[in-house]
């Protein structure tokens, strides 16, 4: 939820658009339930002139007092279509915080939209992480019986799904100790130092 403020010209075409204005957001929130992340306090300025977007004054905060600031710069692809990077600098922020377990983080992030890809990546410390109790892996689909009274489920055309451009990582994590693990009799402090690459959907860990 928030506010928007928005004044935009629009002309050209639909391939090559032409938009001038600005954008202004505030008072922005948001929360992501699967991570525990709460987003407090949200604002931005984009400045549109012909196909450049220019964005300022990016800042978020969590629930506490660790803050998201950055900026960034995209012009408009084909489709209108961003293509651009935004820098984002973290500090002690909440990025998770769950019963199960939650993590702070400090550093430096981006994201870098393509025209085929997105790329998500940075340099982030985790100041501190504790793992509460291990949860168990994705559940398992459960078979419903079906009995079909009006023709058949085969009969029903199903369109395939286009799936959206991927989102590259090339994250490095590192944490020097202060990661506690304290469940099912165990109580251990680790440190880690792990590049992350592949997608987001599929993310592979060195």
């Amino acid at each position: 939820e928030g506010q928007l403020e928005a004044r935009l010209d629009i002309g050209g075409t639909l391939g090559t658009p032409r938009i001038e204005g600005q954008a202004n957001g505030k008072a922005l929130r948001l929360e992501i339930p699967e991570l525990g992340t709460r987003l407090r306090d949200g604002r931005f300025t984009a400045n549109f002139t012909n196909d450049t977007i220019d964005v300022r004054d990016v800042y978020v905060r969590d629930n506490k007092k660790g803050t998201l600031e950055g900026g960034g710069g995209f012009k408009l692809g084909e489709y209108a279509i961003p293509l651009g990077r935004l820098d984002i600098k973290a500090k002690n922020f909440i990025a998770l915080d769950r019963k199960d377990y939650e993590g702070t983080v400090s550093g430096t992030l981006f994201f870098e939209s393509e025209k085929e890809a997105a790329t998500l990546g940075g340099d982030v410390t985790v100041k501190q992480a504790e793992v509460k109790q291990f949860v168990a892996g994705r559940t398992a689909v459960i078979e419903i019986e079906v009995e079909e009274i009006n023709g058949s489920m085969g009969e029903i055309a199903v369109k395939e799904k286009v799936e959206a451009a991927p989102i590259k990582l090339d994250l490095r994590v590192r944490a020097p100790r202060n990661i506690f693990v304290r469940t099912r009799g165990l109580d251990v402090e680790l440190e880690l130092d792990v590049k992350i690459k592949g997608t987001v959907s599929e993310p592979q860990l060195f």
